[in-house]
């Protein structure tokens, strides 16, 4: 079983396979290439998303071993930015990126059998690829419930997730939005034209 993610900085389409699986394939617009250089170590339930220089990998997980590190890639080379973030380890959680900034948010814990509703933020600081960046917890105890499978897009400046589920089978129609500038960070409940959005892709173009 294969869950791929997709992403596109600069001028290229970058596909990243799941499970065992983890070559990055890069589209130009003409042809599909295969990276030949290092790769992150295989996993499921990850979540992908890129700077404008960059893609940025974040936890999921490695058969029963859930994960919290954090993989960055070039275009050309992963590099490890930390073995262990702030975040609680997770998987089938979302990772946007505002600015230069990126955030993570909700998320499963198999281990526990919970699910996660924190948000954490990550700041390259003007770094390389390679750099480690900053890490701060910016909102431990939002209103919305916690949830995994959610989808989460930017779109005009906020950051809006939609759907997700829970452990107890209970599946989410609705969407949560946050606006610039941190300093306002509150996600606020958004009205859904659709009533079944558990676990369904968005994008915003």
């Amino acid at each position: 079983m294969r869950r791929d993610t997709a992403c596109v900085p600069h001028t290229h389409l970058r596909a990243v396979a799941g499970c065992v699986l983890r070559p990055v394939w890069s589209y130009d617009g003409a042809a599909w290439t295969k990276s030949s250089g290092s790769t992150f170590p295989p996993r499921t339930g990850f979540a992908l998303t890129t700077l404008p220089d960059r893609l940025l990998l974040t936890g999921g997980a490695a058969g029963t071993t859930l994960l919290n590190d954090v993989w960055s890639y070039d275009g050309s080379r992963w590099f490890q930015l930390t073995s262990a973030a702030p975040f609680p380890p997770r998987q089938m959680h979302c990772a946007v990126t505002l600015g230069n900034s990126l955030f993570v948010f909700a998320g499963y814990d198999s281990a526990l059998g919970v699910e996660h509703r924190d948000v954490w933020r990550w700041d390259s600081n003007g770094g390389s690829a390679s750099s480690p960046g900053t890490w701060q917890a910016v909102l431990p105890d939002p209103e919305w419930m916690p949830r995994f499978g959610a989808s989460a897009a930017v779109f005009n400046g906020s950051i809006f997730m939609l759907g997700g589920a829970d452990t107890n089978d209970r599946a989410f129609n609705d969407g949560q939005r946050r606006r610039e500038p941190p300093a306002a960070w509150i996600f606020r409940r958004i009205q859904l034209a659709s009533a079944n959005l558990s676990r369904r892709l968005c994008a915003f173009f």
